[in-house]
């Protein structure tokens, strides 16, 4: 299925460096270990704060009834911003943040943010910052419906390539993020015995391979089913 939108599905954009910079000057800074859980009321305890991921890998979720089902809207990789709904004053309490790999993370207080946006004139940066991860997170919805997990698998992995420094060999191309099948089946909407179903064919078809660094794909295969 081609995207509607030129949006990354599952992986929010890098935020600006402007943007990240005001972060750190107007934030505090905590380390959050692997398995933990940060509720939309977090930090001050009222959910009114806007995150900056500085290292590590957080799965950005919303509440589920049926606890073994996959829940995660996007893997959110260093340098992005959250709390972006929150901002643009939509309703968010139910969200949690669940902390897949150990990170670093700066804290602010949203209306100090928001304060500190307009003193910068960098208001407007943020609103579109903001606009294009709503229009990320509806990108992997549209996928999620319209898509089956095969397909789902390959925009995660374009995403993944439009989202990091790849490295190209001919039609190769070489994602350095290395995400287990638990992490993939959050984000996938599947189960990992289906993720490790679909890599298996992609390994013995020449199309996908790993090593400590990440993943090795190939370039036409995602195209083709893409498309």
């Amino acid at each position: 299925m081609p995207l509607y939108y030129e949006t990354t599905p599952w992986l929010i954009p890098k935020a600006d460096d402007r943007l990240a910079g005001l972060c750190r000057r107007e934030g505090f800074f905590y380390t959050l270990a692997k398995g933990s859980v940060l509720q939309a009321k977090n930090a001050q305890g009222d959910g009114r704060n806007i995150i900056l991921t500085q290292s590590g890998l957080i799965g950005q979720t919303y509440e589920m009834k049926d606890p073994a089902r996959p829940h995660t809207i996007s893997l959110v990789l260093p340098g992005r911003i959250l709390n972006y709904s929150g901002y643009l004053g939509i309703d968010n309490r139910c969200e949690k943040l669940l902390i897949l790999r150990d990170s670093d993370v700066w804290i602010c207080r949203l209306e100090a943010f928001r304060q500190a946006l307009e003193r910068e004139g960098l208001s407007e940066l943020f609103h579109k910052y903001c606009i294009d991860c709503v229009a990320s997170d509806y990108g992997a919805f549209m996928c999620m419906f319209s898509c089956e997990a095969e397909q789902r698998l390959a925009h995660l992995f374009e995403s993944l390539s439009r989202s990091l420094p790849c490295r190209t060999e001919g039609d190769m191309l070489h994602i350095p993020l290395r995400l287990t099948y638990a992490e993939m089946s959050y984000v996938m909407h599947s189960t990992v015995k289906t993720i490790e179903r679909i890599v298996a064919k992609w390994h013995r078809c020449g199309a996908l391979s790993a090593d400590a660094d990440g993943f090795v794909v190939s370039r036409s295969h995602l195209d083709k089913l893409i498309d």
